[in-house]
């Protein structure tokens, strides 16, 4: 007797024609090997939709799908007992089946920019995940059943638009690190000060005017950050804008950030803003669109690159702006087009 049922081995054929018109090389033409695959890396695939046949990959621990243009998912991953590994970043999901509570095994789930905006109940029979990374969706509410994930140790719901947090967080007794930045949060439940090993705690930019001394004074909380003040989240902006992290950008701007702010002595500068920071066309644009000023002069340091003009001020030193600075092409161009240069 063969290894698979009339049935399973049809399913696997029509993975294998499913994976031969996405130039998949990684699920092998024979579909007698389908059901030996442990992992499976499909990212930049431009994959639009997974076939209801993934469920042939019985053995399979890791798979990785991010970087693509999935919309759904099929109710039968939710059949894959061994997996252990499933990353869906950065594709076009507004939600998930609720047969991935099926997924015993699950040790990390990341979801990180999508569109998803409800999270099924039954994620609270994940019982055995470690990491779940919802960062950068459109999350209004959190089931209450997410308390159930006693063996949490990473929670990533920041970039989010989330109202509230639920009470049953405060369950997660193996929980150490927890990121809630930039949603919509006004206060954190009492029960989170009963989460002893939570080692970083990351709020900034929610609508929080304070935190309960019992939660602060967790024993080894050592990562807390608290956003009540603008000269933080206007540094994150500068911060997010150097790493050309868009997403965060984005974020830190509808949450009220500065787009013209100087945060003095920075790296031997002056001062910097975020558009002395911007490198990638996108990051330009977005912060000239929301009112940056191309035209603020900074004194120029001894060892710069950028282009210079002597001042007229009393200082008599060299000063630099974002438009004397050596662009990439694609940004110079842009900035022809809209005359700043």
């Amino acid at each position: 007797m063969g290894l698979f049922s009339s049935s399973d081995k049809g399913a696997s054929k029509r993975l294998v024609r499913w994976a031969q018109k996405y130039k998949i090389n990684a699920i092998p033409s024979d579909p007698d090997k389908v059901k030996q695959i442990k992992k499976l890396d499909l990212k930049f695939k431009n994959i639009e939709e997974l076939p209801t046949e993934i469920s042939a990959l019985e053995e399979l621990v890791e798979l990785n799908l991010s970087y693509n243009e999935l919309k759904a998912l099929p109710s039968e991953l939710g059949l894959l007992k061994s997996l252990q590994v499933i990353n869906i970043e950065r594709n076009k999901l507004t939600g998930f089946p609720k047969e991935i509570g099926n997924l015993s095994a699950l040790k990390v789930l990341d979801f990180e920019n999508n569109e998803i905006n409800n999270i099924p109940s039954e994620v609270g029979k994940l019982i055995a995940l470690e990491i779940f990374n919802l960062s950068h969706n459109n999350i209004t509410k959190l089931p209450t059943e997410m308390g159930n994930l006693i063996n949490l140790i990473e929670l990533n719901i920041g970039a989010n638009n989330i109202l509230q947090l639920p009470s049953e967080i405060g369950n997660l007794q193996k929980i150490q690190k927890i990121n809630v930045q930039a949603n919509e949060l006004s206060e954190i439940p009492y029960s989170f000060s009963k989460l002893i090993n939570l080692i970083e705690f990351n709020i900034w930019s929610n609508k929080i005017k304070e935190v309960h001394p019992d939660i602060q004074k967790l024993p080894k909380l050592s990562g807390f950050e608290l956003l009540l003040n603008e000269i933080k989240i206007n540094q994150k902006l500068i911060e997010a804008v150097q790493m050309d992290n868009i997403p965060m950008v984005k974020s830190l701007i509808s949450k009220g950030a500065n787009v013209n702010y100087k945060w003095r002595e920075f790296a031997g500068n002056e001062f910097t803003t975020p558009l002395f920071e911007a490198k990638s066309l996108e990051v330009v644009r977005m912060l000239l669109s929301h009112k940056a000023d191309p035209q603020i002069k900074r004194e120029k340091r001894a060892n710069s690159s950028i282009k210079v003009w002597e001042s007229d001020d009393k200082h008599s030193g060299q000063y630099e702006s974002f438009l004397t600075k050596h662009h990439s092409l694609e940004v110079e161009k842009y900035l022809k087009s809209v005359k700043l240069l």
